[in-house]
């Protein structure tokens, strides 16, 4: 398998007293607008060859969506790189991600 960036974003309405307050509401409420979304809108940035290529907050540490929820993208991308086939291949209810987001954040987890 290969890794891809992927963009991922929803909208909400929030009530807020100003546009600062907004931002407020929904940085506390962004997990919940994203569930009660059934249709976010997906957009493919590309694919992930090396490391370097990595952005949004994501490195080598991080373990991809879509993996085995182990290996990280250093190991992934490496083994691909050489043009191996790691053990990376199926779904898995582990947490994963590493984005600056606030979603799950593996470097120091694991």
């Amino acid at each position: 398998m290969k890794a891809y960036m992927v963009e991922i974003t929803t909208h909400a309405v929030v009530m807020a007293d100003d546009e600062a307050h907004a931002y407020v509401v929904a940085e506390r409420y962004k997990r919940d607008a994203f569930h009660d979304d059934q249709n976010p809108r997906i957009e493919i940035e590309g694919e992930v060859a090396h490391v370097e290529q990595l952005d949004h907050g994501w490195d080598g540490e991080c373990i991809p969506y879509g993996g085995d929820g182990n290996t990280r993208l250093s190991a992934l991308l490496t083994a691909n790189a050489k043009g191996q086939r790691g053990a990376a291949c199926g779904a898995s209810a582990a947490p994963t991600g590493c984005a600056s987001n606030g979603n799950h954040n593996e470097r120091t987890e694991k």
